[in-house]
């Protein structure tokens, strides 16, 4: 028997804080939060290699504004509010396999600008376009659809359905592989736990990190308070960040830990601390932004620094994305 709870849904819950403070943690306990920043847009980056969008998630770049600089023509810093917006429904229209008509009907604007919006978006990010239409052949020609882990989804009866029938297998295919996979990943992840959490290496009792479940990318946890924070953040860092298939050694997501005495009222951990965590507890994987380089930088040029060894490992150009590699050679203020 499978629970639904809706008013509100807690597959999607409403971003609430008084709702979500409802949710507090156990006596002795934090409550821990990990999501993954910009999954949505991180898995299609992967898959179609789109520079625009792997140079902001590798440039630590507000990703709406980036795609609108490509959209529009025009350098990062002189993009305007509306065309970020602009770009913004454009992303989430066209990765859920959306159309004009339907932008122009959910953001109440006229047809014809609704469809300008969409040729920008189909001229600035040439790469990801070319993945849809590559996407809309495959399953054309095979009539399944795919995700990283060899999952199908049999789509073969659609095809024989007319109009309506190929417009509803063109939409999937661009939004199988992000959302059939993410929701795999996660699938992945909560198993990992488990084994992970029993591990030897990381010296807990089983009732030091509760987990209790799981909300779209996330991981809800509460974790007692005797135990330094640091190690349940690189034991989720372990846990949600691995090679994925295809994506070794380059996985571009990112886990992002929070941490209060209830759902409704925490606080993100700071990237550097993060980075403290991975390095203090050895985690072997973990994405590697310009912020993030900059930070193993900080901590490999200090002989005192205790990590110092780990840091100058992870800076292996090997284990950074080639378009990341401009990072190793900044400046540091």
């Amino acid at each position: 028997m499978q629970a639904k709870c809706v008013s509100p849904s807690f597959e999607f819950p409403p971003q609430n804080a008084n709702l979500r403070s409802v949710f507090t943690s156990y006596p002795g306990y934090q409550f821990m939060e990990v999501d993954y920043a910009s999954q949505e847009a991180a898995l299609p980056t992967f898959f179609s290699g789109e520079t625009v969008w792997l140079d902001a998630l590798l440039g630590d770049l507000d990703f709406h504004k980036s795609t609108a600089a490509a959209l529009y023509k025009i350098p990062y810093d002189k993009v305007e509010k509306w065309q970020r917006q602009n770009a913004k429904k454009a992303t989430f229209l066209m990765l859920f396999g959306g159309s004009a008509a339907g932008l122009s009907k959910k953001n109440h604007i006229p047809l014809q600008q609704a469809q300008e919006i969409v040729d920008r978006f189909y001229s600035g990010l040439p790469m990801l376009v070319s993945w849809f239409n590559s996407m809309h052949e495959f399953v054309h020609q095979n009539g399944y659809l795919w995700e990283m882990f060899g999952r199908r989804r049999i789509m073969s009866h659609w095809l024989n359905q007319g109009r309506q029938g190929m417009g509803y297998v063109d939409r999937s295919s661009q939004n199988n592989p992000t959302q059939g996979g993410g929701g795999n990943i996660m699938r992945v992840d909560l198993a990992r736990f488990y084994a992970k959490v029993l591990d030897p290496k990381w010296q807990l009792d089983e009732s030091d990190i509760i987990l209790l479940g799981s909300v779209h990318d996330a991981m809800i946890s509460n974790i007692i308070k005797s135990i330094d924070p640091l190690k349940a953040v690189a034991l989720f860092q372990d846990v949600m960040c691995y090679p994925l298939p295809g994506m070794q050694p380059y996985n571009l997501l990112k886990p992002q830990p929070s941490l209060g005495p209830n759902w409704g009222n925490q606080l993100e951990i700071p990237v550097q601390q993060c980075v403290l965590a991975y390095l203090k507890y050895d985690v072997p994987y973990f994405f590697k932004s310009k912020k993030v380089i900059h930070i193993l930088r900080q901590f490999a040029s200090d002989p005192s620094f205790p990590y110092r060894d780990n840091a100058v490992k992870h800076l292996d150009p090997n284990q950074i994305h080639p378009r990341a590699h401009k990072y190793l050679e900044d400046e540091i203020a």
